[in-house]
């Protein structure tokens, strides 16, 4: 089965990014369906790595999180494979 990935990249405060973190590690895995796999910080913004089976899935399950705690200027990724697969991308305003 190949892992698909949603990948948020945002440029949330650090004390904001692990409430984040901890809230999307604990839905994730009562729901089952995927893992946070990292945060990578950056100069200027940070991106948090999630993988499960099934990225629309995956995301589905994260949105309410998403929509509640992501400050404009983020962006959702959904990736459906490796690194260099098809993805989609969503900006939030």
């Amino acid at each position: 089965m190949v892992e698909q990935a949603v990948l948020i990249r945002t440029s949330m405060e650090d004390k904001d990014l692990d409430r984040l973190e901890l809230a999307l590690m604990r839905h994730l895995k009562e729901g089952n369906v995927g893992e946070v796999d990292g945060i990578e910080r950056g100069a200027s913004d940070v991106v948090i790595y999630l993988y499960g089976s099934d990225a629309d899935r995956l995301f589905r399950e994260i949105e309410p999180l998403l929509e509640a705690d992501l400050p404009p200027g983020s962006q959702i990724i959904r990736r459906y494979g490796e690194p260099g697969a098809r993805q989609v991308v969503e900006e939030i305003d």
